[in-house]
């Protein structure tokens, strides 16, 4: 993992990450946005659903669209729980605090036309590393299809 993320990286971590190819020049901002603020109507339902499973267990809910306007797109920007750390035209990195876990993701701009989308999650507790081992195998599927959808609706 060369992103900005590499020192937020504690025990019991998970990481992944995808390689997205753009069809034009865009910042890291933009990509960010083209994907994080027009989610699936899908995810956003597969969201409402988590927020009611895990709030019984004392995770706070997340919200159904991950972004701001583009033009309020910056550092210190807050966005329900999700605080943006970074947002310039190489990356941007924002992350969610919780009890039992934190969650970091970067949108770094890796090569000419080309990103990588990275999430860090680290744990926190038990609850932390049951509620990711139950979820990890539906966030490389709702992160595909939320990349997926960007590009298939030519916003990247």
């Amino acid at each position: 993992m060369s992103c900005g993320l590499e020192s937020e990286k504690r025990y019991g971590h998970y990481v992944d990450s995808f390689e997205v190819v753009v069809s034009r020049e865009l910042s890291a901002k933009l990509v960010y946005y083209a994907i994080f603020a027009y989610l699936p109507k899908s995810i956003q339902l597969a969201l409402v659903v988590r927020n009611k499973l895990v709030s019984l267990f004392g995770f706070r809910p997340s919200l159904t669209v991950l972004s701001v306007p583009v033009e309020d797109l910056s550092a210190g920007t807050q966005c329900g729980d999700l605080i943006f750390y970074r947002v310039d035209d190489d990356e941007v990195i924002c992350a969610t605090n919780e009890r039992h876990l934190d969650i970091w993701l970067s949108v770094q701009r890796v090569g000419n036309q080309m990103y990588a989308v990275t999430t860090l999650v680290n744990t926190h507790s038990w609850l932390g590393r049951l509620y990711l081992m139950v979820i990890r195998p539906l966030h490389k599927l709702v992160a595909r299809q939320a990349i997926l959808s960007a590009l298939n609706h030519q916003r990247l």
